[in-house]
Parts: structure tokens; sequence; C-alpha cells
């Protein structure tokens, strides 16, 4: 199975390079089976600080394989939106619309979601999709 890289992710594994998990992400990268989406993209391009940074971030990310956000995916982040509210507590006002969309993504794409982000484990008691956390817990 692929894998969707979050944002969360790849910012843990910058912080990390020396770390095994990060290794290993890297392996899957350089293999092909480790990627991004643009949610993801352009949450890690609002962190740079200046536009070299951005541009050099960007090719980066842009090189790596691609998982669409499709019309699909912002119905079915609605459908998990909903299923939240559901529940007690007000889960989705909490679940930010962006982790929503790449969890929706990720399922369409039959992918397994690389992360250090609770808010996909929220989800995912929701959807029963594929997870992993990133590094030590």
């Amino acid at each position: 199975m692929s894998a969707l890289i979050d944002s969360s992710g790849w910012i843990w594994a910058e912080r990390n390079p020396s770390a095994a998990a990060t290794g290993d992400l890297l392996t899957e990268i350089e293999h092909g089976t480790a990627g991004t989406c643009d949610p993801v993209r352009l949450e890690l391009l609002r962190g740079v600080s200046n536009l070299r940074q951005f541009d050099t971030l960007d090719a980066r990310l842009s090189a790596l394989p691609d998982t669409p956000v499709e019309r699909e995916a912002f119905r079915l982040a609605a459908d998990i939106q909903r299923a939240l509210a559901k529940r007690s507590g007000s889960k989705h006002r909490s679940i930010p619309v962006v982790d929503l969309l790449i969890a929706a993504a990720a399922i369409v794409a039959e992918q397994v979601i690389i992360h250090r982000d609770r808010d996909f484990e929220t989800i995912a008691a929701i959807t029963h999709q594929p997870l992993r956390w990133l590094g030590p817990r």
C-alpha cells in the first residue's frame, strides 16, 4: 500500500534527520511509494521564511508522487465531518478542514497516512483507515 505523508510527518522527519523512522521514510520516498498532496504542500509552503525557501521546497515536493484531491474526496470529507458531528463533544469543530481533506484523499487513493497528528486518529475512529505514526510516541 502506498502512503500519503502529512505535514506533521514531514516536519518531524526534518527535525529528526538521524532517526531510524526518518531513514525508513526516505527509503519509501526514494522507491516512489510515499508522497504528498496539494493540501499538505500548501501547509508546508506556508511555513517557509522567504521566496528562495519557498521555491526550493516547492520543487522538492513537486517531484514526489502526488495524491489527487478530487471532488469525491471533498464529498467524503463532508461525510466524515458529519459523522464526527454525531459524536458528543463537537469533534467536527476541532478537526481542521485540511486534515479532513487529506484523510479523505488517502481513503479514495487507498493509502495509509504517515503522520504525527492525533486529529488523524480521531478521524480514523470514524473511517477505520490505515494510519502510521512516524517515530516514537
